[in-house]
């Protein structure tokens, strides 16, 4: 027989484990009364015991008999036996149990000589009731409550010692059936000592010789903890607590901070120590951190890796002896302590339950799913005038707060659309960026990023597809951080359709962290950019605008361009040198059929004649131009 469990918060308990007495007559008269609610017995004794109560508050009235009748589930049981719980002397019990109905009636009277006796108030009968088969009886996700009142066709009657018949009152106070609850926590903290939460877990169970089934799945709250409550009998069931990391994602963990902070082991200004050899090591070459860690995390933020090298896994747990090993230590433990993915909890018998859970690629500590970030809202135009729409990030434990800018923007129609961006960071410094920004393909069309000169020294991704341009951004060597105010890069989009004809936003945010010099991550504050695209105005009257326009001609470096697109296709607009070697590309892309202006900038150009060269669809142009700078 498998013992019962007994444990606090973080294990399993049985509640309920005595019957609720109903303590006082409802009134006055005589009464038969239920009580509020009765424990279940356990599968392997095979009985429930539901007690009755009999009161009577006349003074007048002495009882010598009851009748009484009693519905009862019968799916959960199968026959019901009342029995006397005062001295069964001189006593006279009768019942019929009536198994299809489910009604019990009962009568019972005195038979001895004594004329002073009554039946006495309190718990006078015992019903004890016997369990359905062992497959239905611990299927049952509920069992119908007592019923002694309205019961089908049947007179609740009293004898007085007088051999007269007097009312007698039925009662119930509920009457209901307290199955075996199960009642287990898991608590489950990072490796940092913060509360890892909407980390996934199932409760299961099998009847003997069974196979495992699925009773529930839920998520860690806030303080890691999961609770499962549940009708099951560990005396019949077998019961564990299922997770299997190898399903879950760690969420919005690692970022460009972790391969900076990785990186500082190559460059030996930080030391590995304690669980640094498990999240460090992605490759899982046994806790060795080398350059292929570095590059490995590049590559799954830029979207070439999916997954980790050599099959390692998102996410490990440690038991707590396991943890307090590892943690802190100098020793590299993760050939020999290698934790675990997927992992049974038998809770029959068992203790109390904490895990300790890693996450690969997560140098800095941010923690399993401790990034949050606030929903996007994508405002109609016509309704507001923020074109760029940002989105907050922030972890816990983090007090650091910078702000990625990105301006008001006005261009025309058709016009190279540039979007700066800086970071605001309240005087900290910057070791690592990355940023994931999304745009309306109908509205505009992604050319590029420039990156300012000090961000070409980082090592950096760039990754456009499908709407989303990502960017990640390391400072490896340590030597160009970032400082308040300062600019990123910039963005350049080009502008297909006037803001009039805009549906929504055109551009706003998606995931993006940034990394202090410790290479810690840090939150980020939302920004308002405004994008505005001005239709170039229809009443434009510039002599040959069927041709390739350029002015001023002659020039200081800085020129004005406007073309026609007579039909949708791909444009090509660009510079050459008199030889016919390109030397400029401003445009190389589908655009749609339009009247067009562009000011382009000439100042890396030598003074000296040049061809500006237009080609569409259906035509080439071309038209000199004078540099004289």
């Amino acid at each position: 027989m498998k013992k019962l469990i007994s444990i606090l918060l973080t294990t399993v308990i049985y509640l309920g484990l005595s019957a609720q007495s109903a303590s006082t007559s409802p009134g006055t008269g005589h009464w038969v009364v239920i009580d509020s609610g009765y424990q279940v017995g356990l599968y392997t004794s095979g009985q429930t015991v539901a007690p009755l109560h009999f009161y009577n508050t006349s003074t007048s009235e002495k009882i010598t008999g009851l009748q009484f009748r009693v519905r009862y589930d019968n799916t959960a049981f199968t026959a019901v036996v009342p029995s006397l719980k005062i001295s069964s002397t001189d006593q006279y019990l009768q019942y019929v149990d009536n198994k299809t109905t489910g009604d019990l009636s009962v009568t019972v009277v005195y038979t001895g000589t004594n004329s002073s006796f009554s039946y006495s108030n309190g718990a006078t009968f015992d019903l004890t009731f016997t369990h359905a088969s062992a497959t239905t009886w611990n299927l049952l996700d509920s069992i119908r409550s007592l019923k002694i009142k309205n019961v089908a066709s049947w007179s609740d009657l009293a004898s007085t010692n007088y051999g007269n018949d007097t009312t007698l009152t039925v009662y119930s106070y509920g009457g209901r059936f307290n199955q075996k609850m199960l009642r287990f926590a898991g608590k489950f903290i990072n490796t940092t000592g913060t509360n890892s939460k909407n980390l996934w877990v199932s409760l299961e169970k099998r009847a003997p010789g069974g196979s495992w089934t699925t009773v529930m799945s839920k998520s860690t709250n806030s303080n890691g903890v999961v609770v499962f409550y549940k009708n099951i009998d560990t005396t019949y069931w077998d019961v564990r607590m299922a997770v299997k990391g190898d399903t879950m994602t760690a969420g919005s963990v690692f970022s460009t901070a972790d391969a900076q902070k990785i990186n500082q082991v190559m460059l030996s200004t930080y030391t590995p120590k304690g669980f640094d050899f498990y999240s460090m090591d992605v490759n899982g070459a046994d806790g060795s951190i080398t350059i292929a860690d570095v590059y490995s995390v590049y590559a799954r933020l830029a979207g070439r890796f999916t997954k980790w090298p050599n099959t390692q896994k998102d996410i490990l747990f440690f038991t707590v002896s396991e943890y307090n090993t590892i943690n802190g230590s100098s020793t590299n433990y993760a050939t020999t302590i290698s934790g675990v993915t997927n992992f049974y909890y038998n809770i029959d018998g068992k203790d109390s339950i904490t895990y300790y859970v890693s996450v690969k690629g997560d140098a800095n500590n941010t923690g399993f799913k401790m990034a949050r970030l606030t929903p996007i809202k994508i405002v109609n135009p016509a309704n507001a005038n923020k074109y760029i729409i940002d989105n907050t990030v922030s972890y816990d434990n983090v007090t650091e707060v910078v702000e990625v800018n990105m301006p008001k923007v006005t261009v025309d129609q058709g016009n190279l659309v540039n979007v700066p961006v800086k970071v605001l960071t309240n005087g900290k410094q910057l070791g690592a960026f990355q940023l994931e920004l999304k745009y309306d393909t109908a509205l505009l069309e992604f050319k590029k990023v420039e990156l300012t000169e000090k961000m070409m020294n980082w090592t950096s991704f760039t990754n456009p597809s499908n709407g989303v341009v990502a960017f990640g951004s390391a400072d490896l060597k340590g030597n160009q951080l970032l400082n308040d105010g300062e600019q990123v890069m910039t963005l350049q989009f080009i502008a297909k359709k006037p803001q009039d004809q805009w549906g929504t936003a055109a551009i706003w945010t998606g995931p993006k962290f940034v990394g202090g010099n410790d290479a810690r991550d840090m939150n980020i504050t939302p920004t308002m950019g405004i994008v505005e695209v001005r239709r170039i105005k229809q009443n434009v009257n510039i002599k040959g605008l069927d041709e390739l326009i350029v002015f001023p001609n002659p020039n200081e470096g800085q020129i004005s361009v406007k073309f026609k697109v007579d039909t949708d296709g791909d444009v090509t607009l660009d510079v050459k040198d008199l030889v016919g070697k390109e030397v400029l590309s401003i445009l190389n892309t589908k655009m749609p059929s339009g009247e067009y202006f562009y000011q382009v900038e000439l100042n890396e150009l030598a003074n000296g004649m040049y061809i500006m060269s237009l080609q569409t669809s259906t035509s080439t142009k071309s038209n000199k131009i004078f540099i004289n700078k």
